[in-house]
């Protein structure tokens, strides 16, 4: 089994994400496992220290995570 995660930006546009779930759900079904609308968190990002050490800190451990799993399927 594979999974794969794709982030995609577009204008903010209920009816073109509308016409993208509808085309994705024909294209893919039931192997779609999550989907969702990500905020927009720019100015949030610019302005609030906190929350930039927040998404430094998710960053640091997603690579920690990456690097954990690609080790254990390597020595399969």
């Amino acid at each position: 089994m594979r999974k794969i995660n794709l982030t995609l930006e577009f204008e903010d546009n209920d009816l073109v994400e509308y016409a993208l779930r509808k085309e994705l759900d024909a294209l893919l079904g039931k192997s779609i496992i999550d989907i969702r609308t990500l905020p927009n968190t720019k100015e949030l990002y610019d302005n609030d220290n906190h929350f930039k050490s927040l998404c430094k800190a998710k960053k640091d451990l997603q690579l920690q995570i990456d690097r954990y799993v690609n080790n254990r399927n390597q020595k399969k």
